[in-house]
């Protein structure tokens, strides 16, 4: 949602683009000037465009830090309208907020009030029209919500069925087979490898998510907060019960590796890949493992965070020692490389981190984490934003 009122009382959204001030906070419909029933790409990022265009010329005035932020929210907006899954979700939660509103309403004496968005060009109100666009854009996001349901109820049984699969213990991951060594052959043939600076020998890679379900996974916490769509895992926005973060987590451990992995992050978004990460996933599902800080570093609330608490820093511990980012709702390409104590992390092919974990077990020595030899890989599911994952693959070297 976009934000309330600014506290030196000055009303943005009413000032700049006509949005009554009982509509606090606006509709992303409503902040980007569009019927709720409108769905052509084509449309909505132009109407995104015009209102990113007619901000601008505040930027640099008194209300330059409310432009900025406004700036931004109408890019989540954009961002939002244009993912099929996400706008559904929001939806959702846009009627909540339509029907809580009425109940208070109806308590207080009043009727019940017509729900409204601005479809007008920027300074003008809302009127009959809109008024009646809204109306028929509830009936049709009931109808819509429905078929939905209808669709996915089915998936998420077998999502769930797959799940109970998994915690009986069957295999998700396919051990590498050792390669034999022939006895036939003299030992010359044969040779060990000296122990002082032998070369690791790499395994084939192996597909630790098959596009389809959470085959090899484990939820720590709810499967609720983790979808499958389009050959890629995302995660639901809402607030867990369990804090601000839940976990999935292989079932398989690994200590020296390569994980290659692709994440696209929404605006706003927080999350993180767990590397090392103790077998155990009902107790302390974050802070027993190293965290590759996955974020928005773009977000203005996030600008004055401390380098260790950056987009692909471990976190709280190792900086990156420079910002890869590039703007939310683009694709980014991790690679990590752990190989005993030593950690390199890329983004993007640009290496970030090229570190000896033992450097900062001295610094933090309330992080245990840091010693741990081997553990699952874990992908976070956190409050804010979304995040989705696709091709992830892991080699043991």
């Amino acid at each position: 949602m976009a934000g309330k009122r600014s506290s030196s009382g000055f009303a943005p959204y009413h000032r700049w683009f006509g949005i009554p001030k009982e509509n606090r906070p606006p509709t992303y419909y409503e902040l980007l000037g569009i019927a709720p029933e409108e769905m052509s790409p084509q449309i909505i990022e132009a109407a995104a465009e015009r209102q990113a265009d007619f901000i601008q010329q505040f930027e640099a005035g008194e209300h330059a830090e409310t432009a900025h932020k406004i700036q931004y929210e109408i890019q989540e907006a954009k961002f939002c309208l244009l993912d099929s899954q996400l706008r559904s979700d929001y939806d959702k939660r846009l009627r909540k907020r339509k029907k809580r509103g009425s109940n208070k309403h109806r308590k207080k004496g009043g009727g019940t009030p017509e729900f409204s968005s601005s479809g007008s060009p920027v300074g003008e109100g809302t009127g009959f029209v809109s008024q009646y666009l809204g109306l028929v854009s509830i009936l049709l996001v009931a109808f819509l919500v429905m078929a939905t349901a209808s669709f996915f109820l089915p998936w998420q049984k077998v999502m769930f069925n797959k799940q109970a699969e998994n915690e009986k213990g069957a295999p998700a991951i396919p051990a590498v087979p050792k390669k034999a060594v022939n006895p036939n052959l003299p030992k010359a043939a044969n040779p060990k490898l000296p122990q002082s600076d032998k070369a690791k020998l790499q395994t084939e890679w192996i597909t630790l998510f098959n596009g389809k379900d959470l085959t090899g996974w484990t939820v720590a916490g709810d499967l609720k907060w983790w979808k499958i769509q389009n050959g890629e895992i995302y995660t639901t926005r809402g607030k867990t019960k369990r804090g601000p973060v839940e976990c999935l987590v292989t079932n398989q451990e690994f200590a020296d590796f390569e994980l290659e992995l692709e994440y696209k992050l929404s605006p706003g978004a927080n999350s993180g890949i767990m590397i090392r990460k103790p077998a155990r996933t009902k107790t302390k599902p974050i802070i027993d493992s190293m965290e590759i800080q996955l974020l928005d570093d773009a977000l203005p609330s996030f600008s004055k965070l401390k380098s260790i608490h950056k987009s692909g820093a471990v976190y709280g511990v190792i900086p990156p020692n420079q910002q890869v980012s590039t703007p939310a709702g683009q694709w980014h390409q991790m690679r990590v490389r752990a190989d005993g104590r030593r950690l390199v992390i890329s983004v993007n092919q640009t290496k970030i981190i090229d570190a000896n974990i033992d450097d900062y077990v001295a610094k933090h020595l309330e992080k245990p984490e840091l010693k741990h030899p081997r553990g699952v890989i874990g992908l976070q599911k956190h409050n804010a934003g979304v995040v989705r994952f696709r091709n992830i693959r892991i080699r043991e070297i």
